[in-house]
């Protein structure tokens, strides 16, 4: 085996960069870092928002419908009906708890129309664990429906 012998100096590894590479890689940078940022200044952060929207509710007037309904971004329920054209539908919610579909409790705005009361609790059992129901992604099947809140 050889005894270990210290490299010298012109083995010491690569030479450092000269002044002139030195400058031409770090101009290389500042473009590049330069073009990212028009890229991302420039461009659109935000897309366009769908015309309307589509909600699976019932009709608290007629009871009679229970069903997708579209409605224009911007727009809170209640839905007119396209039953008995009443201004009734409201979206259905799904209990995490309990796994029932429900209608959250009711509460009238300042013009007196009945608005869904934020964060209300499942009818059915109490928990504060629901989440709007849409169907095509539902993993958990409804196993049935609380009661309704009362309609005027």
């Amino acid at each position: 085996m050889a005894p270990y012998k210290k490299p010298s100096k012109k083995q010491a590894g690569p030479a450092a960069p000269s002044g002139v590479g030195k400058k031409l890689g770090l101009g290389f940078v500042a473009l590049v870092a330069g073009g990212v940022s028009i890229y991302l200044f420039t461009r659109s952060s935000v897309g366009e928002l769908p015309a309307s929207y589509t909600a699976h509710g019932t009709c608290l007037s007629c009871h009679d419908f229970d069903g997708e309904v579209s409605y224009k971004s911007g727009e809170e329920s209640p839905f007119k009906c396209p039953k008995c054209q009443a201004d009734a539908v409201y979206p259905w919610f799904m209990c995490d708890s309990c796994h029932r579909r429900y209608v959250a409790a009711l509460e009238p705005d300042a013009n007196g129309t009945l608005r869904v009361k934020p964060y209300s609790p499942c009818p059915a059992c109490g928990e504060l664990c629901g989440h709007l129901l849409f169907p095509p992604l539902e993993t958990v099947k409804p196993v049935g429906d609380a009661p309704l809140p009362k309609w005027p």
